[in-house]
């Protein structure tokens, strides 16, 4: 990995690593090794993500896009799934949309009926 990578990608790791730790201790939890492995790993996506999109317009980080093969292949595979799904969709081959029943508010129950009735005392009808 590049230098150009690198030192972007340790400073974010680090950043996000301390936030994650500072969330577990004041919320009293133990911390994963494996969120803090993620976190360092998906900081690497972000910087060579935006390496690679920087690279379109800012000439010099040209260089830097040839060390990022592997970050060029999976995002080039992911634009490939998702104008699949895209053509799919409006083609009518994919999988229907999945109909989610409308959001209810806050503090209202149903009773059985249509419209839902407020929950006044706190406790459930």
């Amino acid at each position: 990995m590049d230098r150009t990578v690198f030192i972007p990608t340790a400073a974010l790791g680090i950043v996000l690593v301390l936030i994650y730790c500072a969330r577990c201790w004041k919320a009293g939890v133990a911390f994963n090794v494996g969120t803090l492995i993620s976190l360092v790993l998906h900081s690497a996506g972000i910087v060579a993500g935006c390496i690679i999109t920087l690279s379109t317009v800012y000439e010099p980080l040209r260089d830097a896009v040839s060390e990022l093969n592997v970050y060029i292949l999976i995002s080039g595979l992911a634009v490939v799934a998702v104008s699949a799904q895209a053509v799919a969709g409006h083609l009518q081959f994919g999988a229907p949309e999945v109909k989610r029943p409308p959001a209810r508010e806050v503090g209202m129950e149903s009773r059985g009926s249509e419209e839902p009735t407020p929950n006044v005392g706190g406790g459930v009808a």
